[in-house]
Protein backbone atom coordinates (compact mmCIF):
# COMPACT_ATOMS: atom_id res chain seq x y z
CA UNK A 1 0.00 0.00 0.00
CA UNK A 2 1.34 3.41 -1.01
CA UNK A 3 1.50 6.03 1.71
CA UNK A 4 1.73 9.66 0.58
CA UNK A 5 2.01 12.55 3.04
CA UNK A 6 1.66 16.03 1.60
CA UNK A 7 1.45 19.42 3.25
CA UNK A 8 -0.60 21.39 0.71
CA UNK A 9 -4.05 20.82 -0.70
CA UNK A 10 -2.86 21.57 -4.22
CA UNK A 11 0.01 19.14 -3.90
CA UNK A 12 -2.30 16.48 -2.49
CA UNK A 13 -4.74 16.91 -5.37
CA UNK A 14 -1.99 16.62 -7.97
CA UNK A 15 -0.54 13.54 -6.31
CA UNK A 16 -3.98 11.93 -6.13
CA UNK A 17 -4.55 12.78 -9.79
CA UNK A 18 -1.25 11.23 -10.88
CA UNK A 19 -1.75 8.17 -8.66
CA UNK A 20 -5.26 7.40 -9.94
CA UNK A 21 -4.49 8.23 -13.57
CA UNK A 22 -1.46 5.91 -13.66
CA UNK A 23 -3.55 3.04 -12.35
CA UNK A 24 -6.30 3.64 -14.89
CA UNK A 25 -3.86 3.78 -17.80
CA UNK A 26 -2.03 0.66 -16.60
CA UNK A 27 -5.42 -1.05 -16.14
CA UNK A 28 -4.88 -1.76 -12.47
CA UNK A 29 -8.32 -0.15 -12.26
CA UNK A 30 -10.51 -1.95 -14.80
CA UNK A 31 -13.14 -0.36 -17.02
CA UNK A 32 -16.38 -0.08 -15.07
CA UNK A 33 -14.68 -0.34 -11.66
CA UNK A 34 -16.17 1.96 -9.01
CA UNK A 35 -13.63 4.16 -7.24
CA UNK A 36 -14.27 5.27 -3.68
CA UNK A 37 -12.79 8.55 -2.50
CA UNK A 38 -12.60 7.45 1.12
CA UNK A 39 -10.61 4.30 0.35
CA UNK A 40 -8.18 6.12 -1.93
CA UNK A 41 -7.74 8.95 0.56
CA UNK A 42 -6.89 6.50 3.33
CA UNK A 43 -4.38 4.66 1.13
CA UNK A 44 -2.59 7.96 0.42
CA UNK A 45 -3.00 9.40 3.92
CA UNK A 46 -4.80 12.51 2.63
CA UNK A 47 -8.32 13.88 2.97
CA UNK A 48 -11.16 13.04 0.59
CA UNK A 49 -11.32 16.57 -0.86
CA UNK A 50 -8.21 16.37 -3.09
CA UNK A 51 -9.24 12.89 -4.23
CA UNK A 52 -12.66 14.19 -5.27
CA UNK A 53 -10.98 17.11 -7.07
CA UNK A 54 -8.74 14.62 -8.87
CA UNK A 55 -11.85 12.67 -9.87
CA UNK A 56 -13.23 15.83 -11.46
CA UNK A 57 -10.08 16.36 -13.51
CA UNK A 58 -10.09 12.75 -14.67
CA UNK A 59 -13.75 13.00 -15.62
CA UNK A 60 -12.93 15.99 -17.84
CA UNK A 61 -10.19 13.93 -19.51
CA UNK A 62 -12.65 11.13 -20.22
CA UNK A 63 -11.01 8.60 -17.92
CA UNK A 64 -13.77 8.53 -15.29
CA UNK A 65 -17.56 8.59 -15.45
CA UNK A 66 -19.68 10.25 -12.75
CA UNK A 67 -22.15 7.93 -11.07
CA UNK A 68 -24.75 8.81 -8.42
CA UNK A 69 -23.70 11.48 -5.96
CA UNK A 70 -19.91 11.62 -5.52
CA UNK A 71 -19.37 8.22 -7.09
CA UNK A 72 -17.11 7.68 -10.09
CA UNK A 73 -16.25 4.64 -12.19
CA UNK A 74 -13.49 3.98 -14.70
CA UNK A 75 -14.61 4.76 -18.23
CA UNK A 76 -13.49 2.38 -20.97
CA UNK A 77 -12.61 3.58 -24.46
CA UNK A 78 -15.38 3.15 -27.00
CA UNK A 79 -14.92 1.53 -30.38
CA UNK A 80 -15.44 4.92 -32.04
CA UNK A 81 -12.74 6.52 -29.88
CA UNK A 82 -10.27 3.76 -30.68
CA UNK A 83 -10.95 4.08 -34.41
CA UNK A 84 -10.36 7.84 -34.16
CA UNK A 85 -7.18 7.26 -32.16
CA UNK A 86 -5.72 4.90 -34.74
CA UNK A 87 -6.60 7.24 -37.61
CA UNK A 88 -4.84 10.18 -35.99
CA UNK A 89 -1.90 8.03 -34.90
CA UNK A 90 -1.40 6.73 -38.43
CA UNK A 91 -1.43 10.21 -39.93
CA UNK A 92 1.06 11.54 -37.39
CA UNK A 93 3.46 8.60 -37.48
CA UNK A 94 3.52 8.46 -41.28
CA UNK A 95 4.40 12.16 -41.35
CA UNK A 96 7.00 11.67 -38.63
CA UNK A 97 8.77 8.90 -40.55
CA UNK A 98 8.78 10.85 -43.81
CA UNK A 99 10.29 13.89 -42.11
CA UNK A 100 12.75 11.90 -39.99
CA UNK A 101 14.39 9.82 -42.71
CA UNK A 102 16.50 12.66 -44.19
CA UNK A 103 17.65 13.52 -40.65
CA UNK A 104 18.54 9.99 -39.56
CA UNK A 105 22.25 9.73 -38.75
CA UNK A 106 24.40 7.21 -36.93
CA UNK A 107 23.69 8.72 -33.50
CA UNK A 108 19.93 8.57 -33.97
CA UNK A 109 20.15 5.03 -35.34
CA UNK A 110 22.13 3.97 -32.29
CA UNK A 111 19.57 5.51 -29.93
CA UNK A 112 16.71 3.80 -31.77
CA UNK A 113 18.57 0.49 -31.76
CA UNK A 114 19.10 0.70 -28.02
CA UNK A 115 15.40 1.28 -27.46
CA UNK A 116 14.54 -1.86 -29.41
CA UNK A 117 17.20 -3.77 -27.50
CA UNK A 118 15.53 -2.63 -24.27
CA UNK A 119 12.15 -3.69 -25.66
CA UNK A 120 13.56 -7.11 -26.53
CA UNK A 121 15.10 -7.46 -23.07
CA UNK A 122 11.75 -6.72 -21.41
CA UNK A 123 10.08 -9.25 -23.66
CA UNK A 124 12.63 -11.94 -22.81
CA UNK A 125 11.88 -11.37 -19.11
CA UNK A 126 8.18 -11.92 -19.73
CA UNK A 127 7.26 -8.25 -19.35
CA UNK A 128 5.13 -7.76 -22.44
CA UNK A 129 3.51 -4.57 -21.17
CA UNK A 130 6.93 -2.99 -20.54
CA UNK A 131 8.06 -4.05 -24.00
CA UNK A 132 5.04 -2.26 -25.49
CA UNK A 133 5.74 0.83 -23.38
CA UNK A 134 9.32 1.01 -24.68
CA UNK A 135 7.97 0.60 -28.21
CA UNK A 136 6.04 3.83 -27.71
CA UNK A 137 9.32 5.55 -26.77
CA UNK A 138 10.80 4.22 -30.02
CA UNK A 139 8.04 5.81 -32.10
CA UNK A 140 8.20 9.04 -30.14
CA UNK A 141 11.96 9.20 -30.73
CA UNK A 142 11.26 9.02 -34.46
CA UNK A 143 8.80 11.90 -34.11
CA UNK A 144 11.45 13.91 -32.30
CA UNK A 145 13.92 13.13 -35.07
CA UNK A 146 11.46 14.61 -37.58
CA UNK A 147 12.42 18.10 -36.42
CA UNK A 148 8.75 19.11 -36.28
CA UNK A 149 8.18 20.11 -32.66
CA UNK A 150 4.40 20.46 -33.01
CA UNK A 151 4.07 17.02 -34.57
CA UNK A 152 6.09 15.47 -31.73
CA UNK A 153 3.96 17.28 -29.14
CA UNK A 154 0.75 16.05 -30.76
CA UNK A 155 1.97 12.46 -30.79
CA UNK A 156 3.17 12.74 -27.20
CA UNK A 157 -0.31 13.87 -26.15
CA UNK A 158 -1.69 10.60 -27.55
CA UNK A 159 0.92 8.29 -26.06
CA UNK A 160 -1.03 7.55 -22.87
CA UNK A 161 -4.11 6.48 -24.81
CA UNK A 162 -2.03 4.48 -27.30
CA UNK A 163 -0.38 2.64 -24.42
CA UNK A 164 -3.78 2.02 -22.85
CA UNK A 165 -4.91 0.32 -26.06
CA UNK A 166 -1.59 -1.53 -26.19
CA UNK A 167 -2.35 -3.10 -22.82
CA UNK A 168 -5.65 -4.37 -24.18
CA UNK A 169 -3.69 -6.03 -26.98
CA UNK A 170 -1.23 -7.61 -24.54
CA UNK A 171 -4.08 -9.02 -22.47
CA UNK A 172 -5.94 -10.44 -25.45
CA UNK A 173 -3.00 -11.45 -27.62
CA UNK A 174 0.06 -12.41 -25.55
CA UNK A 175 2.15 -12.86 -28.70
CA UNK A 176 1.50 -9.33 -29.91
CA UNK A 177 4.51 -7.72 -28.12
CA UNK A 178 6.85 -10.07 -30.00
CA UNK A 179 5.16 -9.15 -33.28
CA UNK A 180 5.45 -5.45 -32.44
CA UNK A 181 9.17 -5.87 -31.80
CA UNK A 182 9.70 -7.49 -35.19
CA UNK A 183 7.62 -4.82 -36.93
CA UNK A 184 9.67 -2.11 -35.25
CA UNK A 185 12.90 -3.82 -36.27
CA UNK A 186 11.66 -3.77 -39.87
CA UNK A 187 10.97 -0.06 -39.49
CA UNK A 188 14.44 0.54 -38.06
CA UNK A 189 15.94 -1.28 -41.05
CA UNK A 190 13.97 0.96 -43.43
CA UNK A 191 15.14 4.04 -41.56
CA UNK A 192 18.76 2.88 -41.72
CA UNK A 193 18.40 2.45 -45.46
CA UNK A 194 16.68 5.83 -45.83
CA UNK A 195 13.89 3.98 -47.65
CA UNK A 196 10.88 6.28 -47.29
CA UNK A 197 8.41 4.10 -49.17
CA UNK A 198 9.27 0.95 -47.26
CA UNK A 199 9.16 2.79 -43.94
CA UNK A 200 5.68 4.10 -44.76
CA UNK A 201 4.48 0.60 -45.66
CA UNK A 202 5.85 -0.83 -42.43
CA UNK A 203 4.30 1.89 -40.26
CA UNK A 204 0.92 1.57 -41.93
CA UNK A 205 0.88 -2.23 -41.66
CA UNK A 206 2.03 -2.09 -38.02
CA UNK A 207 -0.69 0.33 -36.95
CA UNK A 208 -3.48 -1.33 -38.90
CA UNK A 209 -2.56 -4.76 -37.56
CA UNK A 210 -2.93 -3.47 -34.00
CA UNK A 211 -6.15 -1.68 -34.86
CA UNK A 212 -7.74 -4.75 -36.42
CA UNK A 213 -6.75 -6.98 -33.50
CA UNK A 214 -8.07 -4.73 -30.76
CA UNK A 215 -11.31 -3.86 -32.53
CA UNK A 216 -12.21 -7.27 -33.94
CA UNK A 217 -15.81 -7.41 -35.07
CA UNK A 218 -16.73 -4.27 -33.14
CA UNK A 219 -14.84 -2.13 -35.63
CA UNK A 220 -17.00 -3.43 -38.46
CA UNK A 221 -20.34 -3.33 -36.67
CA UNK A 222 -21.95 0.13 -36.75
CA UNK A 223 -24.41 -0.89 -34.02
CA UNK A 224 -21.54 -1.41 -31.57
CA UNK A 225 -19.56 1.70 -32.42
CA UNK A 226 -20.25 3.33 -29.04
CA UNK A 227 -19.70 0.17 -27.00
CA UNK A 228 -16.81 0.32 -24.53
CA UNK A 229 -13.80 -1.85 -25.34
CA UNK A 230 -12.85 -3.86 -22.27
CA UNK A 231 -10.36 -6.64 -21.62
Amino acid sequence: MIQVRLSSRGGAQDRAYQYIKARILDQRYAAGQRLRAQELAESMAISRTPVREAFGRLEQEGLLRREDGWGFSVRGLTTAEIIDLFEVREALELSAVALAIPRIDSARLLALTRLLDDSASALQKGRGADSIRIARRFHFAIAQASGNVLLAQMLESLNERIHQVGLILVARFPNRPAEVLEENRALLDALAGHDTRRAARVVKAHIRRSRDLVLGRAGRDAKRIQDPIVV
